[in-house]
């Protein structure tokens, strides 16, 4: 693979150049230092240095995984402080990526049909049952005409 091209002026030393996954680094350790000022060159101090390692891997793995603009976008509009904790940087990747696909596909233009409901009786009101007419009421609608 061929050298990354520095794109991003660094949070700490002012000159310097880096890529994005340095850049983005430096900015999760800015942000769990909480915008105290990093000393210059600080990945090279043996307190950060092995910390700095690791977050460059995970770093690296994300931008592999999902592109440059999907990492930079999920790191610049959520409060990230770690490139370690894959978890909730999968889940937030993940959903800019539903997001974007979302986005490309096409809206369903397929016509709905209504539904149809079937309209019976109602069941819920009591009927009162049928009596079967005596002999005296019927020998009465026989005397009516009924």
């Amino acid at each position: 693979m061929g050298k990354r091209k520095a794109k991003f002026n660094s949070l700490s030393t002012p000159g310097q150049r880096q890529d994005l996954s340095n850049y983005l680094v430096e900015l999760a350790f800015l942000r769990t230092n909480h915008g105290i000022k990093l000393p210059q060159h600080f990945w090279r101090q043996t307190r950060y240095k092995f910390r700095y390692t690791r977050e460059i891997r995970g770093c690296r793995k994300f931008i592999k995984n999902y592109g440059e603009a999907a990492v930079l976008f999920v790191a610049s509009n959520n409060y990230i402080t770690t490139w370690t904790d894959y978890a909730k940087l999968e889940v937030l990747l993940q959903k800019f990526d539903e997001r974007l696909t979302r986005i490309r596909n096409p809206k369903d233009t397929t016509s709905v049909t209504g539904e149809t409901y079937f309209k019976g009786e109602d069941l819920r009101q009591i009927k009162k049952p049928k009596l079967n007419k005596g002999l005296f009421e019927k020998l009465k609608e026989i005397k009516n005409g009924i």
